[in-house]
């Protein structure tokens, strides 16, 4: 409906980086299930450490360096 404000670069851009790192869990997410083993923690836990990751910053206003150090800390403790 907008030919001249939608189809842009830019939001090409915003649209293919958005979804990159959606992309690449899903490609990660497809290696145990072609060796028969259907894993759905996959989702649960990308959705939870996401949702960690931005209360940490929007809440707590904790610098995203340090936000990325606490949940690789927490996503690996959970995976022992």
């Amino acid at each position: 409906m907008l030919p001249n404000t939608f189809p842009t670069m830019l939001n090409l851009r915003s649209i293919l980086g958005d979804k990159a790192i959606i992309a690449i869990l899903s490609l990660a997410a497809m290696i145990p299930m072609m060796a028969g083993r259907i894993d759905l923690t996959v989702g649960y836990g990308i959705v939870l450490w996401h949702i960690l990751a931005i209360a940490l910053q929007t809440q707590l206003g904790i610098d995203w360096r340090i936000v990325i150090v606490i949940v690789l800390l927490a996503g690996a403790s959970s995976a022992c």
